[in-house]
């Protein structure tokens, strides 16, 4: 990765190594999480000050400059095409249709088929309608993946699920990743949010079923057999 020279692609790969080992360790009782939280969250604080205060060196670091290899520029110009049509876009993969398209000026002058930004894609795509719509889907990712994998009983693949949603917010600051066609980081994505929403209903179902047998337990006349103890011999 570092010979590749891929500033986003290390950035990356150090946010989801990061994600990964806090899910490991914010596992287990509230005196281990209260301190790994409040270190994380420190440690979080003072990564974005520092890259606030110093981001001209930080991105001579990566071997970037200030304009992001011309994105700045392209982005200036794509704003004010979203705030043409702000609500709904120009629809999916209009924008960039050829020679025909309402971006036909930078695919014809400069060779350039994406707003190398997923938010601003996603804009000129589906609009603000469609951002919102992500931003729920990406949300459910971050949070539920981050408690499921503290919580809930498949921690592994949890912790997977939000780690991806690290990896798409990290790359959507400089890559089009959202809702884009033929793309694996989409698929991928749709595939955790599917698991953590089986996931969650399956542990709704085991809540329930366990305080069913509670409820019977509790009820049950003295020295008979749990009317659940039954239907399983039965079954």
């Amino acid at each position: 990765i570092v010979m590749s020279r891929s500033g986003t692609g290390l950035v990356t790969s150090v946010l989801v190594s990061v994600a990964l080992l806090s899910t490991t360790m914010l596992r287990g009782s509230i005196r281990n999480f209260a301190p790994t939280m409040a270190l994380l969250i420190a440690l979080l604080v003072i990564m974005i000050t520092a890259g606030a205060t110093f981001w001209y060196d930080v991105l001579y670091a990566l071997g970037r400059d200030p304009t992001l290899t011309g994105r700045t520029v392209l982005w200036q110009h794509i704003v004010q095409s979203v705030t043409e049509r702000p609500l709904l876009g120009y629809g999916y993969a209009a924008y960039w249709f050829g020679f025909n398209g309402p971006g036909a000026s930078f695919t014809r002058d400069w060779g350039i088929t994406s707003a190398h930004s997923g938010w601003l894609e996603l804009t000129l795509d589906l609009g603000l309608v469609g951002v919102a719509l992500v931003l729920v889907v990406l949300s459910r990712m971050l949070f539920q993946g981050f408690f499921a994998a503290r919580y809930g009983n498949s921690r592994p693949e949890a912790a997977w699920a939000f780690a991806v949603g690290c990896a798409l917010l990290a790359v959507s600051v400089s890559e089009s990743v959202f809702a884009e066609r033929h793309s694996m980081n989409w698929v991928i994505a749709t595939i955790a949010v599917v698991r953590l929403i089986q996931q969650s209903r399956w542990q709704r179902l085991l809540n329930a079923r366990a305080e069913e047998q509670h409820r019977l337990r509790r009820h049950a006349p003295a020295g008979a057999a749990p009317a659940y103890a039954v239907q399983s011999r039965a079954l």
